[in-house]
């Protein structure tokens, strides 16, 4: 271990990540699981769809690894590595918000106990300590573009088929 790392912390790190083989399970099928259970909770299928587009985008990215081997660095390696859609661009926080909210909720469930599914996969969720961005950081990021006003010949033509439809009865809800 050289003086990177202490005898201490290797066993709290192996006693903390390790399963025996017959509790292994692959990220996709705990992921199955997971969504299943979801769906008959009674979620509404955007969110699944959502929830599964991030599991199977974090499996493809990371090889499908067994849930106990996944670690904090897994998961931040995935987050760091979203993209925006022009490709190149790092992802906004929005959407690390959004993959990191559907990951823990995930892992989260890993960690619970249910005998019928030999849970728990793991014991102790990676994204306890990944970083999380605030509602006010996103909305920051999300403002930085600056503020969009409307033309004054948009708001003419606007109110004035707005006072002409239906005698006018739009008109309070536009001003």
């Amino acid at each position: 271990l050289g003086s990177t790392y202490s005898l201490k912390e290797a066993v709290e790190f192996f006693l903390k990540h390790h399963r025996a083989p017959d509790y292994s399970i692959s990220v996709r099928d705990a992921g199955k699981a997971y969504l299943d259970e979801k769906e008959r909770d009674g979620l509404r299928p955007r969110s699944l769809a959502g929830i599964k587009s991030t599991i199977d985008f974090f499996t493809a990215s990371s090889r499908n690894p067994k849930v106990h081997e996944v670690t904090k660095q897994d998961v931040e390696k995935f987050l760091r590595g979203l993209r925006a859609r022009d490709g190149k661009a790092k992802a906004s926080r929005r959407t690390w918000e959004i993959h990191r909210t559907a990951l823990n909720g995930f892992f989260s469930w890993c960690v619970e106990e249910d005998a019928t599914s030999n849970r728990p996969y793991t014991f102790e969720n990676p994204l306890t300590k990944v970083r999380r961005f605030s509602s006010r950081q996103v909305r920051e990021e999300q403002s930085r573009g600056g503020i969009a006003t409307t033309s004054p010949e948009d708001v003419r033509r606007l109110f004035t088929a707005a006072m002409r439809w239906r005698e006018g009865k739009l008109l309070r809800a536009y001003a």
